[in-house]
Formats: structure tokens, sequence, C-alpha cells
């Protein structure tokens, strides 16, 4: 019965960490080696906002970015930050990604939360 209530309560906590994988609304963690990446993408339709805010136990490059072919376009970029806190509201029907850089000889881990896509 205990063991039962453990894995009730364990998936209770983990289920609102899984939720937030690729994008999705909810908290999120990203524990990155040094020199490491990550990055959640959402597709995004013009108009539609999504708040965001972040915290990392060291500082780190942080953008929101698009691509169009071989370009990447950049509405946020941000580099050596411990936090930040925003919302981005599309310009173009677009895949955007929040990604985050740890530096080359630090590893970094990032926690935060992005709330549900809001339309206009």
């Amino acid at each position: 019965m205990r063991v039962a209530a453990l894995a009730a309560a364990f998936l209770a906590l983990a289920g609102p960490l899984a939720a937030a994988e690729g994008g999705k609304p909810g908290p999120f963690t990203h524990a990155l080696k040094a020199g490491e990446v990550a990055e959640d993408c959402v597709t995004m339709k013009s108009g539609q906002s999504r708040d965001f805010d972040w915290t990392s136990d060291t500082a780190v490059d942080f953008n929101v970015h698009w691509h169009d072919a071989d370009k990447v376009y950049y509405p946020v970029k941000i580099d050596g930050r411990w936090k930040a806190r925003g919302r981005l509201i599309a310009d173009r029907d677009q895949t955007y990604c929040w990604m985050w850089g740890a530096p080359k000889e630090k590893a970094a881990t990032v926690m935060g939360t992005f709330q549900p896509i809001r339309s206009p």
C-alpha cells in the first residue's frame, strides 16, 4: 500500500515537469553540460503570445529564434543572463524556439515555466 501511495505521489509531481517538454505549458528544467544548449520549440500563429520566466544557477546565453531556410531570426537575444521573464508576441505564423546555452567552461541548470499560448 505504501509503495502504491509513493508511486502515485511521484507521478503527481513528475506529471507537470514532463508536460513542459517540447515547449508545452508548465514548468521545465534543463541540466546543461558545459558548452551544451537546450531548446524548447512551439508553433504559434501571428498575434499569439506566450509568457516565459526562467532562472539559472550560472549565467547563460539565451535567445528566442525562428528559421527561414538557411537564415535564423532572433526576436530575443541576450547573453550572460541569470534570469529572464517576458512575453513573445508572434509577428508571423512560425515555429519559435527558446534556447539556452551553457558557458564552455561550466555546466548550468535552467528552471522556469511557460504559460499557455494566448490568442489575440
